[in-house]
């Protein structure tokens, strides 16, 4: 046994022998029963239809709260955190129902809708708020970067969200799993001790409370704290779970051959463009168009506009005026790589290449860029050239008309770089290929043609 668990049986014994010290000074077993006769009590009721009876009606009506109240605070959050009058709607109730004494509303709801169904109810109102902002501030502040370049790359929305998006939340949400599972059970059974529904555990504590049968009262209190914690347990396991599920679903190892696609090399430019970041201009007045077909360097300098024509061409962002030219569809390999941290490396490359390549091509694709052993270890333990690596794999699995490349070979050693500027040249696939680079080999080493957006 861990020296852990040496301390945590070490502290529960050690309030099991204070309260059987305060039970023995008291020396009244109405007023406060001591553990050995709470034990003996706990015994009795188990093997009872009466006790399995209670905890089930009980345990069904704060499952049935507390489920609701997840699926609704997790739906009408998500529509919130992209809707700001929808937040501005709700807010009012989430707050009210955060702050008003369960007692209170327990009360009101016995009279509307009856003791039997209070419970329920009670437990949604009491859970609703907690969930509603914890997923509130996942969904807004999931990495919009990441969900845009998933769009770009072909990844349906379906699959973004199970493979990102629900992960992501899951950080914030398992951290109130403990406080929301107790804050339900204490509001269901409040609800129970005040209404007093027949056949649940709150009336059978409120009838150990009339009768003065402390036994009964702390034995049933222990079967609710354990029933608490069994459920956050299993809560906190499918939560886990969901997360490896979604993943491997929306990513998965193997995958059926999708059909082919083949598209025809693209055109692509900018027509009097322009474009400001608060205000500030960085693009004025730009106009350049790539032929079919064409192998393009923009070789400026930093700051120049090079990462910004890239995402206007990727369609990530919009001009301010001016039109941009492209034919889709796109792929591209932004400036960071903006990969899904917590899957590998084959996954990341799998949730676009499931889309549009079999995995014989997917794998020989990997093996020309990244040693196999870092094929299934999660991108976030990569180093930052191989993340490079793993981002432009991604890129060069979707076919597409345009292949926009940012600082494909930054940071890569020699081996490496040359390795990745072959699968380049080696998979275009007769796309319109531009490049933004500051490095003055790239463009010979692509065959491309050295261009300056701002002469």
């Amino acid at each position: 046994m861990s020296n852990k668990w040496l301390r945590k049986a070490a502290v529960w014994a050690l309030w099991l022998v204070a309260w059987g010290l305060l039970a023995l000074a008291v020396h009244n077993d109405l007023l406060l029963a001591g553990p050995l006769a709470v034990a003996r009590r706990l015994v009795e009721l188990v093997p009872t239809t009466v006790f399995w009876s209670s905890l089930g009606v009980s345990a069904l009506r704060v499952g049935l709260g507390f489920v609701a109240a997840y699926v609704c605070a997790l739906l009408l959050s998500w529509i919130a955190a992209r809707h700001d009058w929808v937040d501005e709607l709700l807010r009012p109730f989430a707050l009210a129902c955060k702050s008003v004494p369960v007692v209170c509303v327990a009360v009101l709801l016995i009279v509307w809708v009856g003791s039997r169904q209070a419970g329920a109810v009670v437990v949604f109102l009491v859970v609703f708020p907690a969930v509603y902002f914890s997923a509130l501030t996942a969904w807004r502040e999931a990495d919009l970067r990441i969900l845009g370049a998933l769009r770009v790359l072909g990844v349906p929305t379906s699959h973004a969200v199970l493979a990102y998006v629900w992960p992501h939340a899951l950080s914030y949400l398992q951290a109130n799993v403990q406080s929301v599972v107790g804050m339900s059970w204490k509001a269901g059974i409040a609800a129970e001790l005040i209404g007093m529904p027949l056949g649940s555990v709150g009336e059978r504590i409120y009838q150990a409370k009339l009768l003065f049968e402390s036994a009964d009262l702390f034995a049933w209190t222990i079967v609710v704290m354990v029933a608490s914690a069994v459920c956050e347990r299993l809560f906190v396991a499918l939560l886990d779970a969901s997360a490896r599920w979604c993943c491997r679903w929306a990513a998965p190892v193997t995958w059926a051959d999708p059909e082919e696609q083949v598209y025809e090399p693209g055109v692509a430019g900018f027509g009097s463009v322009g474009f400001s970041y608060d205000d500030v201009p960085v693009i004025e007045g730009l106009t350049h168009f790539f032929p079919c077909g064409s192998k393009t360097c923009l070789t400026d300098e930093s700051g120049a506009g090079k990462t910004t024509a890239l995402l206007l061409l990727a369609g990530l962002l919009e001009p301010d005026v001016g039109e941009v030219v492209r034919s889709p569809p796109v792929s591209a390999c932004f400036q960071d790589p903006l990969l899904v941290e917590w899957l590998s490396a084959r996954a990341n490359v799998g949730l676009v290449a499931r889309h549009f390549r079999g995995v014989a091509w997917t794998e020989s694709l990997l093996a020309e860029l990244l040693e196999p052993e870092a094929w299934d270890r999660p991108v976030r333990e990569l180093s930052g050239g191989q993340r490079r690596r793993v981002a432009l794999a991604r890129a060069l699995a979707r076919p597409s008309a345009l292949l926009l490349l940012d600082e494909p070979f930054v940071s890569l050693d020699a081996d490496a770089r040359l390795a990745a500027v072959c699968c380049v040249n080696e998979h275009l696939e007769g796309r319109t290929l531009i490049v933004a680079t500051h490095e003055p080999d790239v463009p010979e080493l692509l065959g491309a043609q050295a261009v300056k957006l701002v002469p």
